[in-house]
């Protein structure tokens, strides 16, 4: 399941992928996108702002009320994700005149990180961007 929120994506230049959530790092993942988007020489660069939401395989055991576990709890999350992309397609308001863009979901019963590497691999962009909190050691 994938849904999109855009603002004219083009086809060629450079494409620019970044991976977000509605935290602070996120949003600042993508003002520096803009920024860079911005700084790009050429008219038909894109910037695609994906959101990967990591469902749980819903389990088809002999406990049924496993199943019924796992579906409730990817309801909360696909409903918080909901939350989530709504919030970032509010944060993007500022930016829908300066730039091309495609804000969109993408729901698997994989790890955010298999979703985000999948879809990366699928048609590789030039410039990949990703937010960091700059913990390190044992807080990262």
């Amino acid at each position: 399941m994938s849904s999109s929120f855009s603002g004219n994506v083009r086809g060629t230049g450079y494409r620019i992928v970044v991976a977000a959530d509605n935290t602070q790092v996120s949003k600042k993942a993508i003002r520096f996108a803009v920024q860079l988007y911005r700084r790009l020489e050429g008219t038909d660069n894109s910037l695609e702002i994906i959101y990967a939401v990591g469902l749980n395989p819903t389990s088809e055991t002999t406990l049924s009320l496993f199943g019924g576990l796992d579906r409730t709890n990817n309801l909360d999350i696909e409903n918080s994700a909901k939350e989530d992309l709504e919030g970032l397609e509010q944060f993007m308001t500022d930016y829908k005149n300066l730039v091309d863009f495609k804000l969109f979901m993408v729901q698997d019963t994989k790890s955010v990180e298999e979703i985000l590497t999948g879809y990366i691999n699928k048609d590789p962009p030039n410039l990949v961007v990703i937010g960091s909190t700059n913990k390190e050691g044992i807080s990262r």
